[in-house]
């Protein structure tokens, strides 16, 4: 996985806040994809929070980011959206978060 060394890539999800596992859990359908808002809903934290976190999950190797181009522009006149999903790594390590 480029960016995380896996030697102590266990040692840092084991140590994820409760913040960057409930955001986590909400990406947790392998190949799903998933929004930005969907996932602070399901995590119970404000969309504007939950972009950080995400980045933090991207770097750990867990989640990745996707553009995806927009038939329709939304209600902001915006054609792309950052879709998130689970790797195989993050589905991997998810059980090392405690519930």
């Amino acid at each position: 996985m480029p960016g995380v060394d896996l030697s102590t890539s266990s040692l840092l999800v084991s140590t994820l806040t409760d913040l960057q596992r409930r955001v986590l859990r909400a990406v947790a359908d392998p190949g799903v994809e998933h929004f930005g808002t969907a996932i602070a809903r399901s995590a119970g934290i404000r969309a504007t929070s939950v972009y950080v976190v995400l980045r933090r999950l991207e770097d750990l190797g867990l989640v990745r980011e996707t553009w995806l181009a927009e038939a329709m522009p939304d209600a902001r006149g915006h054609r792309h959206r950052r879709a998130y999903t689970l790797t195989e790594y993050g589905a991997e390590q998810i059980d090392l978060s405690p519930s």
